[in-house]
């Protein structure tokens, strides 16, 4: 199988644009989102699989004196997400040939909500593994032998595409076969000579 990163592998992720989005709906300053988020540890929580969805939301609007809905949070995510064409058809085109999954370092909410921040990505129909709801989270050698115990595949016949090279190298560690997301035309050659897309 093959397991995918979402973020700046399948889409671009731009987090200020998602801040600035957010900070418009409610009236705050993007200063106040940006540390209510990111820099209070909340985020961080949830990526864990401390907070439940509704827990996180609920802590957010504590921290920002509103109530922070779903729909403004996805559609602040879905701002900072710009799926990648190429990638999305590159994605599909492996599926095509062999299981492939997703695997994010993120909270659960991200995949409850993906049909509406990458409804191109969720059009494809695959499973997307976020750190929340598994518990653990990229490097950490075992989430990358867990999402393949989840397939029935082993560490050594999955390969994993990721820009981290602190994801890649967990990965390498848990006995997976990785590559480092610079582009299209590396990982499409990776992909090739591992026999992801017809040829060796």
């Amino acid at each position: 199988m093959v397991i995918f990163d979402h973020d700046n592998v399948v889409v671009r992720y731009d987090r200020a644009k998602r801040v600035a989005v957010m900070a418009a709906a409610l009236d705050r300053t993007e200063e106040e989102i940006a540390a209510a988020v990111f820099g209070s540890g909340l985020e961080d929580a949830a990526d864990a699989g401390l907070l439940s969805p509704e827990g996180y939301l609920h802590a957010l609007g504590e921290r920002l004196g509103c109530t922070v809905s779903r729909s403004v949070w996805a559609a602040a995510r879905a701002a900072g997400t710009t799926a990648d064409p190429r990638m999305v058809a590159l994605v599909a085109r492996v599926a095509r040939r062999m299981p492939v999954a997703l695997l994010t370092n993120n909270g659960t909410l991200l995949r409850e909500e993906l049909a509406t921040i990458s409804p191109q990505v969720a059009g494809l129909g695959l499973p997307l593994h976020a750190s929340g709801d598994l518990g653990v989270a990229k490097p950490d050698p075992e989430v990358y032998r867990r999402v393949a115990r989840l397939h029935g595949v082993t560490p050594a016949h999955t390969l994993f595409v990721d820009d981290s090279p602190d994801y890649v190298d967990g990965a390498r560690r848990a006995g997976l076969r990785a590559h480092l997301f610079t582009g299209y035309d590396p990982v499409v050659a990776f992909l090739t000579a591992e026999g992801a897309l017809g040829g060796r």
